[in-house]
C-alpha cells in the first residue's frame, strides 16, 4: 500500500510506530509520515506499507521461517550427537576390549610369575634343607669325634693321675 492509500487509522498506526504525533486531520498525518519517510531516507512516493493483516502473516511467516531453521538444525544436532554417541560407543568397546586384554596378559604374566617364584622358593628350600641337614651332619660327626677325643682324653689324663698317685705313694713310701 502506498502513503496516499493509507486510511486515517493506518496512518496514526504508522505515526505510532514511529513516535510522531498521530493527531489531526488525514492530510496532516499524511504530510507528518512523509516528512518521517524523507527524514530516514525514503522515497513517499514509492514506499509500500503493510497492513496490520500483512504484518501479522508476514511475522508469522518469520516465526514459522525460524521454527523450520530451528527444526532443521535441531535435527543435525540430533543426527550429530547420534553420530557421535555411536562412535563413542565404538571406541569405548574397542578400549574395553583391548584393557580386557591387557588385564588378561597381565593375569598370565602374573600367574606364570608366581608360579617360576614358588617353583624357585621350593628348590632353594629343598637346597636349604638339603644344606641343614649337610651341616647337621657335619656338626654332629664332629661332636661325635670331639666326644670320641674327650673319652680318650679322658682316659689319657685317668691313666696319668693313677700313675701319679702311684709315683707318690711309692715317693711317700
Amino acid at each position: 500500500m502506498l502513503l496516499q492509500e493509507l486510511t486515517v487509522k493506518q496512518l496514526r498506526e504508522q505515526l505510532e510506530e514511529r513516535d510522531v504525533d498521530s493527531s489531526g486531520l488525514k492530510i496532516v498525518l499524511q504530510a507528518r509520515l512523509e516528512h518521517d519517510l524523507k527524514k530516514n531516507g525514503d522515497d513517499p512516493k514509492t514506499f509500500h506499507f503493510q497492513s496490520a493483516e500483512q504484518v501479522i502473516l508476514s511475522k508469522f511467516e518469520s516465526v514459522s521461517q525460524k521454527i523450520d531453521e530451528t527444526s532443521k538444525i535441531s535435527l543435525s544436532l540430533s543426527q550429530k550427537i547420534d553420530e557421535t554417541s555411536r562412535k563413542n560407543n565404538e571406541k569405548l568397546e574397542e578400549v574395553s576390549r583391548q584393557n580386557n586384554e591387557k588385564f588378561e596378559s597381565v593375569s598370565q604374566k602374573i600367574d606364570e610369575t608366581s608360579r617360576q617364584n614358588n617353583e624357585k622358593l621350593e628348590e632353594v628350600s629343598r637346597k636349604s634343607d638339603e644344606k641343614f641337614e649337610s651341616v647337621s651332619q657335619v656338626i654332629k660327626d664332629v661332636c661325635r669325634q670331639n666326644d670320641e677325643k674327650f673319652e680318650e682324653v679322658s682316659r689319657t689324663f685317668d691313666k696319668m693321675q693313677k700313675s701319679v698317685e702311684t709315683v707318690e705313694e711309692r715317693s711317700n713310701n
